[in-house]
């Protein structure tokens, strides 16, 4: 059987979704899989159909065996810098709230951190 390589569309979502995740496992970093997930699925839906996210899938008699992609800085860099600064901010308040409460800060109207002196 032989390899074809074609552009990446929305139905591709799952598999894209699937191989980051699995990048960031075999390189052992730990992280909020299912967040992390959520998010890359919301930004994919909108940046492939409107070129922020460009990828390429190799597959197999019609099944994905691998893939590569890019959010290349082109078309209007202020929607690709928002939506990567909204895909960043969720992704802190979920990662960053359980590192911070662990040096001591809790959730408040201003950043402060209680230590015990």
């Amino acid at each position: 059987m032989s390899y074809a390589i074609r552009p990446a569309t929305i139905g591709d979502i799952p598999h894209i979704v699937g191989h980051r995740e699995q990048m960031f496992r075999d390189m052992g970093i730990a992280a909020e899989f299912g967040t992390m997930a959520a998010v890359t699925r919301t930004w994919l839906a909108g940046a492939i159909p409107d070129g922020t996210y460009r990828g390429w899938v190799v597959h197999r008699a019609g099944t994905p065996q691998a893939g590569a992609g890019a959010a290349p800085d082109g078309g209007d860099a202020r929607l690709v810098s928002r939506r990567r600064h909204r895909a960043g901010r969720a992704q802190c308040r979920t990662f960053g709230q359980s590192v911070y409460a662990g040096m001591g800060y809790v959730v408040a109207n201003e950043p402060m951190m209680r230590l015990k002196l």
